[in-house]
């Protein structure tokens, strides 16, 4: 029996826990023979067995305290252990949220103006907050990856295109594209980490180095033409354009230069200036005058004949108006010739004209010229030529002063003379042989023979007239003319 209900048996009704059983089987006799009620009958019955269950309870109540017991023993230690985890815990979460507050705190100084100010204590503000600032700087991020994805086809596009190094500020090299691997001949291993030099040629002056690194120095983009030497020792020439990138101070820090190779223009240029020289060479030497002029009609170009016809220097002559050169007398009509040729009224102009020199005279020259014009088709000028003529002019002055004398012995002398074309025509007869025939001159000018004298007089001197075409020389020959009154003559 449980000691609490064999204590309580003793001090309530006054019975020994030894003696429970006897006293409880006493009990079921009386109640089995005695004249009881069946309801305290029942009572005694079941005294039994309300105690044993009392027993069990007891029983039971001291084992669940026990286990109480124990159970707040271990739940003690577990909540020690529990609180110590959260201590632990809530010290890291402080520490995480202090880190993360000073980190708000920092992207707030750097920049992010639009975002509410930082409460300290404010946790849902700050959560708030590390949300705006997480998308700002996602937002951030796609924008620098659309920059980046810019760039990189930016750097693809000149890669394709031009020749790209970059170096620092001792000019060693620290990036070379395909192209100036391929232009230069050296692999990418012989070009990083070397000076730039390694391509630098002597056909460049050195004071144009002087002036290129004092402009990059001074973080200035320079802009000019290079010739460099290939590792095979051949020449190519580049266009350059070297760009300083600065610090934040403005000092250099790196530069990247962009070349695109000229080297064909230049070999095009260097055979245009051969050509050019040869041409001017050619021109310098000719006895004619070569000259062009503006749209105002000034000299730009006279080559040395110039001189020599003219007695003018050519370097006095250049910008002074071309019509000045032709006496005043003439200068209206070579105005009229220069406009009709900037109007396009005529395609070019070639005629005779005197032009004024240096000692007061004037000389013939013999004038070629052509109109110019721009791309617009707007008058440009004039180029041509002058070729002294002067002294075929006086030649032929006095061949026509000549010519004048024989026509005027043509006409005084007695014997009938005339002149034909190799087609029979009479061109000219003189006086005498106009009264031998008594004709007028102008009947028989422009007919032959055969329009003038019957077929069998006409045809002997028909035949003789070729005879003479053909074999060249003189001819003497008698034969018969009819005169105008029918009657023939015989002449030689």
């Amino acid at each position: 029996m449980h000691k609490l209900l064999s204590r309580q048996m003793r001090r309530v009704l006054g019975v020994e826990g030894e003696r429970a059983a006897a006293v409880l089987d006493e009990l079921r006799q009386i109640a089995a023979h005695a004249a009881v009620s069946p309801e305290a009958a029942r009572l005694l019955a079941g005294l039994d067995t309300f105690l044993g269950q009392v027993d069990r309870a007891y029983t039971q109540n001291d084992r669940d305290l026990e286990l109480r017991t124990r159970s707040l023993d271990l739940s003690s230690d577990e909540l020690l252990q529990v609180n110590e985890r959260l201590r632990i815990e809530l010290a890291s979460r402080t520490r995480a949220i202090n880190s993360l507050r000073d980190t708000a705190c920092g992207l707030l100084d750097g920049g992010n103006k639009a975002l509410p100010p930082l409460i300290e204590d404010d946790i849902e503000a700050l959560s708030a907050l590390m949300a705006d600032l997480v998308r700002q700087r996602e937002e951030s991020r796609n924008d620098l990856q659309s920059v980046l994805a810019a760039l990189a086809n930016q750097k693809f596009a000149l890669d394709q295109h031009a020749i790209v190094s970059t170096t620092d500020v001792r000019g060693t090299i620290t990036y070379a594209n395909d192209k100036f691997c391929k232009i230069s001949g050296y692999t990418r291993g012989e070009l990083l980490g070397h000076n730039h030099r390694v391509t630098r040629s002597d056909a460049n002056p050195p004071q144009l180095f002087a002036d290129l690194w004092a402009t990059i120095s001074a973080a200035k983009v320079w802009h000019g033409e290079l010739c460099n030497r290939a590792k095979s020792g051949d020449f190519y020439w580049v266009s350059a354009t070297i760009v300083p990138f600065c610090d934040r101070s403005g000092r250099p820090v790196q530069y990247i230069s962009i070349h695109t190779d000229i080297s064909e223009r230049k070999r095009i240029e260097a055979r245009l200036a051969d050509s050019e020289r040869n041409f001017r060479s050619v021109v310098e030497s000719l006895k004619e005058v070569v000259f062009r002029t503006d749209a105002d009609g000034c000299w730009t170009y006279l080559n040395p004949a110039w001189s020599e016809i003219t007695g003018f220097a050519v370097h006095e002559s250049l910008g002074r108006p071309s019509l000045a050169s032709v006496p005043a007398e003439d200068r209206e009509r070579a105005t009229g010739r220069f406009f009709a040729l900037a109007a396009r009224q005529v395609d070019f102009l070639r005629e005779e004209a005197r032009y004024r020199t240096r000692y007061g005279d004037n000389r013939w020259l013999e004038v070629f010229a052509r109109a110019e014009f721009d791309a617009a088709g707007r008058f440009a000028g004039c180029a041509g030529t002058l070729n002294d003529v002067t002294e075929r002019r006086l030649a032929l002055d006095q061949l026509e002063e000549q010519l004048h004398l024989v026509q005027e012995l043509f006409e005084v002398v007695p014997l009938p003379i005339y002149l034909t074309d190799t087609a029979g025509r009479y061109l000219h007869l003189n006086r005498a042989f106009a009264g031998f025939f008594g004709i007028a001159r102008e009947d028989w000018a422009g007919k032959t023979v055969q329009d003038l004298l019957p077929g069998e007089l006409s045809a002997l001197h028909v035949e003789k007239d070729r005879e003479i075409l053909t074999a060249v020389g003189q001819q003497v020959y008698e034969a018969q003319v009819e005169l105008r009154d029918a009657s023939r003559r015989d002449a030689i």
